[in-house]
């Protein structure tokens, strides 16, 4: 019983290694994190999607796959997040 928890976690890190990457790559493009503040209550909400387009003006953010994006007030957004990808660099 003993030697058999060397093996186990042996299999654990390999089935880590090998189907990590594959639900990764499942999961599609990293998404952003877009922090709006709301105009009427001034409380914020934590949005998750692609950003499309960002100007002084608006922040266009697409929230689904094949969905048309929506436009915010650039003056409602209090923070983005975002990651860097090697296409960035």
């Amino acid at each position: 019983m003993i030697a058999a928890r060397p093996i186990l976690r042996l299999a654990v890190a390999v089935l880590l290694v090998v189907f990590a990457p594959l639900w990764a790559v499942a999961q599609g493009p990293q998404r952003d994190r877009v922090t709006l503040r709301s105009e009427r209550s001034g409380g914020r909400t934590v949005i998750a999607g692609e950003i499309v387009d960002y100007t002084g003006e608006h922040l266009l953010l697409r929230t689904r796959a094949g969905m048309a994006p929506r436009s915010y007030p650039a003056d409602q957004v209090v923070s983005v997040e975002t990651s860097q990808t090697a296409q960035h660099i």
